[in-house]
């Protein structure tokens, strides 16, 4: 697991330009969880920003 982790946190670093940031839109859910956790390992937390969109249903 940690092989196949590290291998989409390289791929999110070698795709990113040094001075980018990254705005991760959030929903609570698991997969959500997942991006963020890897952005922040690969990027740190100071180059990411998330964000909920919630709607009101009627």
């Amino acid at each position: 697991m940690e092989t196949e982790i590290q291998r989409i946190v390289d791929f999110i670093r070698e795709y990113m330009q040094e001075d980018e940031k990254v705005v991760i839109p959030v929903s609570g859910g698991i997969d959500s969880d997942v991006v963020a956790r890897l952005c922040c390992r690969a990027l740190g937390k100071d180059k990411i920003k998330l964000f909920i969109v919630t709607c009101r249903l009627y």
